[in-house]
């Protein structure tokens, strides 16, 4: 009897321990969506201050960003649980599978970017070229290896002040 409730107890306890890691985790994950979705709000707004966007482009641009996240979160849910089988396949000292796994993770990383240029590409075809262009320049700034790329006339792709 004693041995039987003491094997209830462990149980419950491990139940207990499971779900409160498991609800941390999902409040982690939640803070962390919050976080992303506040950054991606602060530079639109960014980006309609400086580009002086049209109510008709800013309604286009919501579109175009909603479906465009929509599509990238999926692929990160899915890189997540990619980077996990990896993990376990390290840990586990298999060496068999994990290129394949390499390759999953390659394949979701081509496709995320093939998303991004998709989704400038639609973006190109709401602005004015004069917009255009200094939408580059914004986008350029936050990728600061890309700081020296020169547009197809050989001008710096961000020489302005400041707004």
């Amino acid at each position: 009897m004693k041995r039987g409730l003491v094997y209830l107890l462990l149980v419950l306890a491990v139940v207990n321990v499971t779900a409160l890691g498991a609800m941390l985790y999902m409040r982690e994950r939640d803070s962390e969506a919050a976080a992303r979705a506040a950054r991606r709000g602060s530079c639109f707004e960014q980006i309609k201050r400086e580009l002086d966007l049209t109510p008709e482009q800013i309604e286009r641009f919501d579109e175009i960003r909603g479906e465009f996240h929509s599509q990238v979160d999926s692929l990160d849910l899915l890189m997540q649980e990619q980077r996990a089988r990896l993990l376990r396949h390290i840990w586990d000292g298999r060496k068999g599978g994990v290129d394949s796994v390499l390759t999953g993770i390659s394949r979701l990383q081509m496709e995320s970017q093939r998303l991004v240029i998709g989704r400038f590409e639609q973006m190109r075809e709401v602005l004015t070229p004069e917009q255009w262009e200094e939408f580059y320049g914004i986008v350029a700034e936050r990728f600061p290896s890309r700081r020296g790329i020169s547009d197809s006339h050989g001008k710096p792709a961000r020489n302005r002040e400041r707004r």
